[in-house]
């Protein structure tokens, strides 16, 4: 009969030795064998943390892709024709950074203009197509709009709010008209202006490639009448567009790669 004055000293049952392997060891590896159900067997109070470099490690291997949708014009689609086998600036970026594109471009489409010979979409009808998980909305152009004047700023502020209402998270990036003559006519840069003025009152940013001289340094980058970019020309673009696009994301916390 137990002395209940005695103090209790014998460990529980569990923790008896056999042969010099506590019982509950014993039991563990019986359960695995028996059962062949995963035992997991913790030694100590509390495991260590994780390692900075795993940690690290870790989150670097679950990061997204960002994804990024391009709507363009003909500097962006390549010729309606298919005549063109040269690769277009979202298709150079596509093999060396490390993002989705969606590619929405059409050749003589606008915020305003459409090509009939292709279909009737604008830029307002692209954005509306934008994928929903996209990061980055970049719109570039359009040639096409040159005889839209003062059409271009309620289309332009159509489009970007579409674009508001498809991804409501994503960053937008406005990319002008380009054209590839030193002296572009008063029409391409009246809707250059227009579309300036959309971008600011959407408080979006706006990139302008005429005043920065982007296609007239004297290179073949287009083709003769001017509407396509040729294959140095694409790649002059997309290393312009590599840097824009990188600051975009960044501004976001995202990165190419």
């Amino acid at each position: 009969m137990r002395d209940p004055n005695r103090s209790w000293t014998r460990n529980p049952w569990w923790h008896d030795d056999f042969g010099g392997a506590p019982r509950w060891f014993l039991i563990a590896v019986i359960a695995v064998i028996v059962i062949g159900a995963p035992v997991t067997i913790v030694l100590g109070s509390r495991s260590a943390p994780p390692s900075k470099a795993g940690a690290e490690g870790a989150s670097l291997a679950v990061a997204p892709r960002p994804v990024i949708a391009v709507i363009g014009d003909s500097f962006t689609s390549g010729p309606l024709d298919g005549a063109s086998t040269d690769a277009t600036w979202p298709e150079l970026l596509a093999t060396s950074v490390d993002a989705d594109f969606q590619v929405l471009a059409t050749d003589g489409s606008g915020y305003v203009t459409y090509n009939p010979k292709a279909s009737r979409d604008t830029f307002s009808t692209h954005a509306g197509e934008v994928r929903k998980d996209a990061d980055l909305v970049v719109f570039f152009g359009s040639r096409s709009d040159v005889n839209q004047g003062t059409n271009v700023f309620d289309a332009a502020l159509i489009a970007l709010a579409v674009a508001a209402r498809q991804v409501p998270d994503a960053q937008v990036l406005v990319v002008g008209p380009a054209w590839a003559d030193i002296a572009p006519p008063i029409k391409i840069l009246e809707d250059r202006d227009a579309l300036s003025r959309a971008a600011e009152e959407a408080s979006v940013r706006f990139v302008d490639p005429i005043a920065e001289g982007w296609l007239v340094d004297g290179e073949a980058l287009t083709t003769d009448d001017g509407l396509y970019a040729t294959e140095e020309g694409q790649k002059y673009i997309a290393t312009k567009m590599s840097a824009l696009i990188a600051s975009a994301l960044d501004d976001i916390g995202l990165s190419t790669g």
